[in-house]
């Protein structure tokens, strides 16, 4: 049973996807649409098998004698990548092993990017006040530069599922006015 729903939770990317494409064609394409979608449907266990041989080979650099702190973080950022939308219950695994590090090697820049990540996984699992929380526990005024949009990103992304729930979208929209003026020309967000 959990493995059927795993592999639901994969395709909801793939599916929104191809969802918001069948309602942005013309309806001369729907045919094409369905019959996209229907192939991916058809391949769910094929597409399950490659990430899950991507995951094991990425757990296969742990077997490395005398791995360093950084290299076992950087590992572990690897399966949180693979995992986060495929199992973010595993992402959170490898999330939270991270943040223990960054700690114990007082890597602020790291411990920053980790609570990023596990504020995005708390979101996802409808756990908003824990994602506030360890949101709220960054000084933005210690936050590098480089990682301001990040930053206005996190709250963004967290304030837009929890207005579902608020109805209130003064904090979303005033993330989103702030991730704007931090944010590169050329990027996405800008």
């Amino acid at each position: 049973y959990k493995e059927n729903v795993m592999k639901k939770i994969f395709l909801l990317p793939v599916l929104l996807f191809q969802f918001l494409l069948l309602f942005s064609s013309p309806k001369t394409e729907l045919d094409s649409v369905y019959a996209k979608l229907d192939e991916t449907m058809q391949r769910v266990d094929e597409y399950v098998a490659l990430k899950e041989r991507q995951i094991y080979e990425i757990k296969q650099m742990f077997n490395v004698q005398n791995l360093t702190p950084e290299q076992e973080y950087n590992i572990n950022e690897k399966l949180y990548l693979e995992y986060n939308w495929f199992k973010p219950d595993s992402a959170m695994i490898y999330a939270r092993s991270n943040f223990e590090i960054a700690q114990k090697l007082g890597n602020d820049y790291w411990l920053y990017l980790t609570k990023f990540n596990l504020a995005g996984l708390y979101q996802k699992s409808g756990l908003y006040l824990d994602a506030i929380e360890l949101l709220n526990s960054i000084d933005r005024k210690k936050l590098p530069e480089n990682l301001t949009a990040k930053y206005f990103s996190a709250y963004k992304a967290l304030y837009q599922h929890y207005s579902a729930i608020t109805n209130d979208l003064n904090k979303y929209n005033s993330y989103n006015d702030s991730l704007f003026l931090h944010s590169a020309r050329e990027s996405s967000a800008y």
